[in-house]
């Protein structure tokens, strides 16, 4: 499958998926919002990191085990801080 393919299944299944977060909320009081946005940054935390411990590793070290490949890039942790500052 080419890499196009898989951008747009992507894409169509995001936008499908798009705040569908909150409907599992509408049944539950949840008094504020700052409560719901803690516990739904917090799980987007752990996938994270779990994601990153699942990611590839360099494996050319000695074959001791290698370090992750993990990159920050500037677009992506700008893009994290205007959606934590656009949900607060």
């Amino acid at each position: 499958m080419s890499a196009t393919i898989v951008g747009i299944v992507g894409v169509a299944v995001s936008s499908i998926g798009w705040g569908s977060n909150f409907i599992v909320c509408k049944s539950f009081d949840m008094k504020d919002g700052i409560v719901f946005q803690f516990w739904m940054c917090t799980g987007i935390l752990i996938v994270g990191l779990l994601t990153l411990l699942a990611s590839e590793h360099d494996d050319s070290s000695k074959g001791e085990g290698g370090d992750y490949l993990a990159v920050f890039s500037l677009v992506t942790m700008s893009g994290g801080m205007m959606w934590g500052v656009g949900n607060v």
